[in-house]
């Protein structure tokens, strides 16, 4: 008889808590100890190709990564845009919400932050510019 099975679900990509001690070797370990298999999902339907570009270009520089060199493959062909901007020192939410205000921007824009602090922050600092936006 087949002894009880266990699926766990991760993408070692998004390991947006590595800051908090998270990472990526604990999957690998996992799947180390007990002989498990390891199935990619590589296609992306969420996001437009430019992005899927951008962070198979940024997954390259990834130290302990589960996928090794797979590439992710994006469903949606559309362009799209993507800007990193870094602001070195000093109050980086204004700076964020001032670059912002002066491009223009169809459709939405995503801010992500490290804490939950700094996005109540962030969605503040914006609307009180007069740019719409939420706290999700």
């Amino acid at each position: 008889a087949e002894g009880p099975r266990i699926i766990a679900v991760g993408d070692d990509d998004q390991n947006i808590y590595e800051w908090r001690g998270a990472s990526p070797e604990f999957m690998a370990a996992f799947r180390d100890r007990f002989k498990a298999k390891t199935h990619s999902l590589l296609t992306n339907y969420r996001s437009k190709a430019s992005l899927v570009d951008l962070t198979n270009h940024l997954a390259r520089s990834i130290r302990i990564r589960i996928k090794g060199n797979e590439v992710l493959i994006a469903k949606n062909t559309d362009a799209g845009q993507q800007r990193v901007v870094e602001y070195p020192g000093g109050f980086h939410l204004q700076g964020l919400a001032e670059d912002l205000a002066s491009h223009a921007h169809d459709g939405t824009t995503a801010v992500l932050t490290r804490t939950n602090d700094e996005a109540l922050l962030a969605a503040t600092i914006l609307q009180r510019m007069g740019i719409r936006a939420r706290y999700i």
